[in-house]
């Protein structure tokens, strides 16, 4: 998995936001910069937290901006497991059925676990919902009504 380089140039002035995170105009575009920055999420946290030895990760630098990316050829069990998990996200994001991603760290049974949410809003169609609860999908509440049927072309927001 690769990822787009991102300029990182005075982040904390709004004005830049609109080169670096630019509207795309073909959904398979969105859809591939949903899934980098989504693995890129993933793969800081997992290496942060120290989930995996250092080795397992590459260190790679796009303009001025450094991370470190899971390297998915690795042999380990835990890491096909963490491989096939982003699969399956990518695939609810291919089918627009991911709306909010979440992790917990349970590093002490005792103690409360860490928990990492990936809160990107994801705009399907102009009324995605966004008060969408967790319970809502656990309950099977149908949230089939907040969502156009007759939408023939969609767009995604962040």
């Amino acid at each position: 998995m690769s990822l787009t380089c991102l300029q990182s140039k005075n982040l904390t002035k709004p004005e830049t936001w609109p080169t670096i995170f630019s509207t795309f105009h073909t959904e398979a575009k969105s859809c591939l910069f949903m899934k980098q920055l989504t693995t890129n999420c993933i793969s800081t946290i997992l290496y942060l937290r120290k989930v995996f030895p250092d080795n397992y990760f590459e260190l790679v630098n796009c303009d001025e901006v450094t991370f470190y990316l899971l390297k998915f050829e690795n042999q380990n069990k835990n890491i096909d497991y963490v491989e096939k998990w982003l699969l399956g996200a990518f695939d609810a994001i291919e089918k627009k059925y991911l709306f909010k991603m979440c992790n917990e760290a349970i590093s002490n049974f005792n103690n409360l676990p860490a928990q990492y949410t990936l809160s990107v809003r994801l705009s399907y169609y102009e009324n995605t919902p966004t008060n969408t609860k967790l319970e809502d999908i656990k309950t099977g509440k149908s949230i089939d009504h907040l969502i156009p049927k007759d939408k023939t072309s969609t767009h995604i927001a962040y």
